[in-house]
């Protein structure tokens, strides 16, 4: 097998057992001259290749080529760790965009509720306004009864027992004088004196019933201003019951409005740092991924590198080979050149010995 794969070298590939046990002159000369050229071509390249072979820069280039495929496979690898890593990242970056728009939502709601909160509230103050008109009215109300209950208290007796006292003595006065009337009228001829008292007792007389006339009709003032008083009076407590009803409602609205805005400032604050840190936490990892695409482009660079040298070398180790063929190439044909010619000169040699011989 080894002399027929040096043979195959040497481009005779019919070589067999027979050239071994029966060998011919003409193939035997041809398998010399195949022998005879590898080593002559093993002679002049045997250097070259040794130099090559040992040639620190092949060395150094098939080192940074294993180099670079190590460095390749560990950027790999770190690319797609930091691949892995971006995905999380997007993913919570995702998380905190969704975090973002629910915030966004809630302070939606919240100024939907903030803004129905100033208009119950601008509605409540309204109606607390029309309320205070209608109080103030009311208090207007109630002084002028106050002071038109003033004025009938003016025009009241300072005391009805002393009227009705007054009215009794009115009335024993008036019987007395009726009493006298009738004397008088019965003295009435016997002395024209009595006509002056006569007349004096009727005028007495007229005076007293006008002064019952007048207590009458001050009685009937009297119940009149009573009467008004007392519905001043109930109206009075109606508007302060109401004025109590309406301060308590104030009070109740004012306490809704302020643990109102104490919710909307707490929810602002909430709001805010919610915000803060879903910013903070958006800026870090918009940092993370900037560092991993730079990593990433940095790695893809040192790869882009290590493949290139990688395929300079190999463009260098077959431009060799090809050199190192087109080399064995020109070698063979010289061989084939040589091989004839050697053939010619055996023939005419042999032509000249048989020649030699016949003579």
């Amino acid at each position: 097998d080894e002399v027929r794969k040096c043979m195959s070298i040497c481009e005779i590939h019919d070589f067999g057992w027979k050239d071994l046990y029966y060998p011919t002159p003409r193939r035997f000369r041809a398998q010399l001259s195949g022998a005879i050229y590898l080593a002559r071509f093993r002679e002049a390249k045997v250097g070259f290749y040794e130099e090559v072979i040992t040639d620190d820069s092949r060395t150094q280039a098939l080192e940074a080529w294993e180099e670079a495929t190590q460095e390749h496979q560990k950027l790999t690898e770190q690319l797609e760790e930091k691949s892995q890593r971006a995905e999380r990242m997007y993913s919570e970056i995702d998380e905190i965009e969704n975090e973002c728009r629910e915030l966004e939502t809630e302070i939606a709601s919240s100024n939907r509720s903030q803004k129905a909160v100033r208009e119950e509230n601008s509605a409540l103050q309204k109606k607390f306004k029309e309320m205070a008109e209608e109080l103030s009215n009311i208090n207007f109300e109630l002084q002028e009864a106050e002071a038109e209950h003033d004025r009938l208290l003016a025009k009241i007796v300072s005391s009805p027992d002393r009227r009705k006292r007054e009215l009794l003595d009115t009335n024993a006065s008036l019987d007395f004088e009726r009493k006298e009337v009738k004397a008088l009228e019965e003295k009435v001829k016997e002395s024209r004196s009595s006509i002056v008292h006569v007349n004096q007792a009727l005028k007495n007389f007229a005076d007293a019933e006008q002064m019952v006339k007048e207590g009458l009709e001050a009685s009937e003032k009297e119940n009149m201003a009573r009467a008004q008083l007392d519905e001043t009076l109930a109206k009075k407590k109606l508007v302060e019951k109401k004025v109590g009803s309406v301060t308590s409602e104030k009070d109740e609205i004012s306490a809704t409005l302020k643990r109102l805005e104490e919710k909307l400032h707490r929810m602002r604050k909430q709001a805010k740092l919610k915000m803060t840190a879903a910013k903070e936490s958006l800026e870090e990892a918009k940092q993370e991924l900037r560092e991993v695409e730079r990593d990433h482009l940095e790695g893809l660079a040192r790869i882009e590198a290590g493949e290139a040298e990688v395929k300079a070398i190999e463009a260098r180790i077959e431009a060799e080979r090809q050199k190192t063929n087109v080399e064995i190439q020109e070698m063979i044909a010289q061989y084939r050149e040589v091989e004839e010619s050697v053939l010619e000169e055996n023939t005419e040699l042999l032509n000249q010995l048989g020649v030699a011989t016949e003579d």
